[in-house]
């Protein structure tokens, strides 16, 4: 059944067309669908590493911030190794957001 929602979810697939494919054509629908997500966070990471790095480096030897540190697909494959978390990521999202005038959750600053 697990298979079954992810195809109906995340993929949008009908029952009928779930249960008429192949393993290996579900497969390669699913490897599809994981590209689609790291391309679109890949955009958004884009731009908000390109905010952070214009706005808040203060110093070339700052830390260069690149869009896969704030992607979750990334974070999460690679916190064992990277030692990266969605905390760091929410941290480096809320600097940009305060650097450019904007205000986080309930900050009256």
């Amino acid at each position: 059944m697990r298979l079954w929602s992810i195809a109906r979810v995340d993929l949008g697939l009908g029952s009928d067309e779930f249960w008429s494919l192949a393993p290996c054509q579900f497969v390669e629908l699913l490897r599809r669908r994981q590209l689609q997500i790291i391309r679109d966070e890949w955009g958004s990471g884009l731009v908000a590493s390109a905010l952070y790095n214009i706005f808040t480096r203060k110093k070339k030897s700052d830390r260069i911030v690149k869009p896969q540190d704030l992607m979750p697909s990334f974070v999460n494959k690679e916190k064992e190794s990277s030692g990266k978390s969605m905390e760091q990521m929410m941290a480096i999202a809320k600097a940009i957001t305060k650097d450019l005038g904007g205000r986080v959750g309930t900050d009256s600053s």
